[in-house]
Order: C-alpha cells, then sequence, then structure tokens
C-alpha cells in the first residue's frame, strides 16, 4: 500500500483517533499531547516532516515552558506527552502512513523514579479498625448512609492485599470468587447482552489470584450479605448499570464504583482524628490516592516472606518484573534475596 504523503498532522491524528482501538481515556491522551507537537509544527505541516529532531525539540520547549495552571512541565510530565505520541506514530507505522516512528530514535528524557512507599500492615490494620470497629480497644466503627458500604470497603482493602487493580475489584462477580479453591479468578469480558458491563483490565490477559484466611472470612460474610451480582458495588448502582448494558460509557465500565475515593478519604480523616487523640503517628495518603499503596504494601510483605519478584509480578499483572521491583516493592531487593536464601537453606538436613 502506497503512503499517504499528503496528510497532514491534524488529518493523521483525526484518522488515528476514528479507527484505534486504544480506550478513550488513552486516546484523549494522546490528542492532548498530539496538540502540542501541532502547537511547534503547525497542524497544517506534513507527517512526513516529522523526525526524531522534533521530538528532542518539543522536550526542550516544554522544559523551558509552563503548563496551563502556571506549572512547569516535570520530567515525568514530558516523558509522557512524548510516549503518547509515539502511540500516534506507532498506529500510524502500522497503517503505512509513516515508515518509522521518530519517538524510537529520539533521546527521550528519563525521569527520577520515584522510591516505593508502602503502607505499612500497622497502617493496613488501622484503617481496617475504624471500618469495622474493635470491642477491646472500645472503637465504634464509622457509620455510612448505606449499612453495606462498611463491609464492602473492608472487603476491598482485604481483596487488595491479594493485589488485583482498583478497577478489577469493583469488577468481581460472585461466580469469580471460589472461596472453596481460596482464589480469585480476574477475566476480560465484553459489554455485550446479556453478559454483563466490560472488564477493561489493564493488561487485557486473564489471572487467578490468591484468597488468605482473613480475606476469605471478610468475603465469605460479604456474600452472605450482599444478594447481588457484583456484590463489591453498591446495589442501586448494579441495577442501574446492569439496565443499561452496552450503552455505558468507558469509565463507567472501567470503574464503577464511582465514589470509592471519596468515601475511602472519609475512613483516612477518621482514622487520623482516632490517632491523634491517641498520641500516635498519622497515615499520610500516599501517592495522591488512598488505595493504589495497598498493592504496594501487599508486595512488599510478599518479598519480605520469601515470595520471588517474579512470583509478585505475576499477580500483580505487570509485563517486566522491572515494574514490580521499582515501584513497587519497598524493601533492598539484595537484602531480601540473602534473607529469602538464608531462610531456604536453614530448612536443608543438618550436614554430619
Amino acid at each position: 500500500m502506497a503512503r499517504h504523503s499528503a496528510l497532514t498532522l491534524e488529518q493523521c491524528f483525526e484518522r488515528f483517533y476514528a479507527s484505534s482501538l486504544l480506550k478513550q481515556q488513552t486516546r484523549n491522551g494522546c490528542r492532548s499531547a498530539w496538540r502540542h507537537l501541532m502547537a511547534m509544527l503547525g497542524q497544517d505541516c506534513s507527517l512526513d516532516v516529522l523526525g526524531v529532531e522534533h521530538i528532542e525539540r518539543l522536550q526542550g520547549m516544554m522544559r523551558t515552558a509552563t503548563s496551563k495552571r502556571g506549572r512547569p512541565f516535570s520530567d515525568r510530565s514530558i516523558r509522557t506527552t512524548v510516549m503518547s505520541i509515539g502511540q500516534v506514530c506507532k498506529w500510524a507505522v502500522r497503517a503505512r502512513l509513516m515508515t518509522a516512528n521518530p519517538v524510537h530514535n529520539a533521546d527521550k528524557i528519563r525521569p527520577v523514579k520515584r522510591k516505593p512507599d508502602p503502607y505499612t500492615m500497622a497502617e493496613v490494620s488501622e484503617l481496617v479498625v475504624t471500618l469495622r470497629g474493635s470491642a477491646e480497644r472500645g472503637i465504634e466503627p464509622i457509620r455510612f448512609e448505606d449499612p453495606t458500604t462498611n463491609l464492602r470497603l473492608a472487603a476491598m482493602i482485604f481483596v487488595a492485599m491479594s493485589d488485583p487493580r482498583l478497577n478489577e475489584i469493583t469488577n468481581l462477580r460472585r461466580c469469580d470468587i471460589d472461596l472453596e479453591a481460596r482464589v480469585i479468578h480476574i477475566r476480560a469480558r465484553v459489554d455485550t447482552p446479556p453478559t454483563w458491563w466490560e472488564w477493561h483490565t489493564k493488561n487485557r490477559e486473564n489471572r487467578t489470584v490468591p484468597i488468605f484466611d482473613q480475606e476469605a472470612e471478610i468475603l465469605r460474610e460479604l456474600l452472605a450479605t450482599c444478594d447481588w451480582e457484583y456484590p463489591i458495588i453498591r446495589k442501586s448502582t448494579c441495577l442501574h448499570y446492569q439496565e443499561r448494558i452496552g450503552q455505558l460509557t468507558e469509565w463507567q465500565r472501567y470503574c464503577p464504583y464511582t465514589d470509592f475515593h471519596t468515601q475511602l478519604r472519609r475512613v483516612w480523616k477518621k482514622t487520623n482524628w482516632r490517632l491523634r487523640a491517641e498520641h500516635k503517628p498519622e497515615i499520610p495518603i500516599r501517592g495522591g490516592l488512598p488505595f493504589h499503596g495497598i498493592r504496594k504494601t501487599s508486595a512488599t510483605e510478599m518479598v519480605r516472606a520469601g515470595v520471588s519478584t517474579g512470583a509478585c509480578q505475576r499477580l500483580l499483572g505487570h509485563a517486566t518484573d522491572e515494574l514490580t521491583r521499582t515501584v513497587y516493592i519497598g524493601l533492598n531487593q539484595e537484602a531480601a534475596d540473602l534473607a529469602a536464601g538464608r531462610t531456604a537453606l536453614n530448612t536443608l538436613p543438618k550436614i554430619g
């Protein structure tokens, strides 16, 4: 097929947005990045002109520019912009609109990786105490309008310790939770009748994660209390979405539990009030979102217990173990490997 050399940058992106199979949220991010490129080169610039030097020039311009909020662009924002442009160019190469992806050979900015900052098990325990209460400590559980909210939020925290992502947890169906085999099945689905709404797993692959004892207890209680198909979300939300199968927006299919972070922030606030009264250190919300750090806690504790990073990678659903090691595990990896090896060697039969 011949190349369409007459295409402009604007025309190329219009074709990409209309035909790409990427999620709408991802395509919107690509649109924002492509606008930066068109602002530099002009929207009528020919696609054939785009080269490595333009990608590197865009990075330099963004380093000296400011965002709409008047703040300088961070290295992480600049790299995200460049990688989004790369996604459009990748599509264009596959569509034979370009011969090569200029982002591949560009000298891309490498932002400093954030050090993993997981919650401690003591901090996670305090959050569960706020939700469930403690007769021994004389602590009453936090109250919500929906009486099942405490149980569902506590179940989400326990399930997160098994490593599923937030949208994978909120989309769990009753049949996905196998308490006899002590596993949770994470499966991809399609938003077409008579099935339910689509499950946007990030890597779009099915996988199975384990259930530990405390998690099994609270899930058993949750399934006994909630009689609808998706026990992690509110019944009213579940029934409303069932009536609109095939008509849901991408975000509704991705994460139907829309007020989860609002409710969890309220739990955080209540917990810190109690900890201040007890003269204990407060629990900060790490990484901007209260939930995601719990996955890092799980990965860190598993490695501390001797689980390999390869096993953690598979449970977390990551493409590479480098992401698991550098972003999710808050331990000195060498020290953890030595400790795991020492433990394994100590289990060997006595010599001599």
